[in-house]
């Protein structure tokens, strides 16, 4: 017996054909108009088949959208507006994201950020309350990167915050943070 998965596609694209001829009012294998365009009742049923078409492309689409690793250039740069409130690095990743990425590509991820400013050696792990922790070094100090610890419910929670220096800091090193990323994958 054949490939189940070709038979199912195959019945699936005949699916699609017939739904798509019906759904402009003709008639799938003589090609003669189903009726005319003064028949409101057919025109609703034309509607709905195109609507069920469109639904079926949707979900059956094989193909997922192929979207591009995030990049950035000098004037994309220049969109991303510098905060003079402190930021996390979830609500800074956000705006980079809002206002330099481009229809198509990748989100850049907050972790990204972090991933290689440890490995840069502005953060370090330290452990607070038997959970490990990236908190500044001096070094991220020195750029305006600062934690601090709060507790909420009983517990204590350390938030790392970006300055407006921190930020233009990660700005200007976005392409080697996305570099980095890629060499990694």
């Amino acid at each position: 017996m054949g490939n189940s998965k070709n038979s199912y596609h195959e019945k699936l694209n005949v699916a699609l054909m017939y739904l798509d001829k019906l759904s402009q009012g003709i008639h799938p294998n003589s090609g003669v108009s189903l009726f005319d365009a003064q028949d409101k009742a057919n025109i609703g049923i034309v509607n709905c088949l195109s609507f069920v078409k469109e639904v079926i492309n949707k979900q059956f689409d094989d193909t997922p959208e192929v979207l591009v690793d995030f990049s950035v250039t000098e004037k994309t740069k220049s969109f991303i507006p510098i905060s003079q409130e402190p930021l996390s690095i979830s609500r800074f990743t956000e705006i980079i994201n809002e206002n330099a990425r481009e229809p198509g590509m990748n989100r850049l991820r907050g972790r990204q950020i972090t991933g290689w400013l440890y490995k840069n050696n502005y953060l370090k792990y330290e452990d607070i309350n038997g959970k490990p922790y990236r908190v500044p070094t001096p070094k991220a100090n020195a750029i305006g990167i600062n934690s601090y610890v709060y507790t909420r419910q009983d517990v204590e929670y350390s938030i790392n915050t970006y300055d407006s220096n921190a930020q233009r800091f990660i700005i200007e090193h976005l392409e080697d943070i996305i570099e980095d990323r890629l060499i990694e994958e």
